[in-house]
């Protein structure tokens, strides 16, 4: 899975492509991050702080980001989307399908 998803992300550093090394992810200019035992990633930097990650006050922003509805468009989009794929595939994704959108968009679309 981390391999299908590696194309998409880039080196927090420089910006450069990732690509995998044995146990581990590095980018052509050799800044390096471990994958953990369960294939886990993270691309925080080694001297990253305890208390880095996002305040209450960023927490609110983005409650108030989501709970405007701007990504509804995208999650109908997306329903749509996977409706397609599931008539073409005769449904037997439909379990992982919908679990993998529903904790990715914080809830099903309104149908």
């Amino acid at each position: 899975m981390l391999d299908d998803a590696l194309h998409l992300l880039a080196c927090p550093h420089c910006g450069g492509g990732l690509s995998r090394l044995d146990g581990r992810v590095a980018c052509p200019n050799e800044h390096s991050f471990d994958i953990a035992r369960s294939g886990y990633l993270s691309l925080l930097p080694g001297d990253a702080r305890l208390g880095s990650a996002d305040t209450a006050d960023m927490v609110a922003a983005r409650e108030r980001f989501l709970e405007a509805g701007h990504f509804e468009p995208l999650a109908e989009t997306l329903a749509d989307e996977a409706e397609r794929a599931l008539r073409r595939t005769g449904g037997e994704a439909r379990p992982a399908l919908g679990g993998a959108l529903e904790r990715a968009l914080g809830g099903a679309p309104e149908r």
